[in-house]
């Protein structure tokens, strides 16, 4: 046999790969300052609305708390603001374009 030849002796096999559980993953928290609201404002249709939330109940030390949660798209950036005007110009701050969003109520 020649140096150069290379002689495998292992088989490759190929193993059916297990389905892979989506996980929520943790980003950031944000606390809004008192009378701020959430918006979220969606890149690709250019359009300023509400962040929608879901409630989840969390128990802590046998005492169970409701806590807030943004539901959040791919597409979108959030932004805690005062209203919609103010949201805007931390969007406009934010990406340093200047642009004006639908707003979507």
């Amino acid at each position: 046999m020649k140096e150069t030849e290379i002689n495998l002796k292992d088989e490759v096999k190929n193993i059916a790969e297990a389905p892979i559980e989506k996980q929520s993953k943790y980003i950031k928290t944000v606390l809004p300052q008192p009378g701020h609201k959430c918006f979220e404002y969606n890149v690709t249709e250019n359009e300023l609305s509400y962040a929608k939330y879901s409630e989840g109940e969390v128990k802590i030390d046998d005492t169970s708390v409701v806590m807030k949660k943004v539901d959040m798209n791919k597409e979108c950036v959030y932004v805690t603001a005062l209203n919609f005007k103010n949201a805007t110009k931390h969007l406009r701050k934010m990406f340093k374009v200047d642009f004006i969003p639908v707003i979507v109520k």
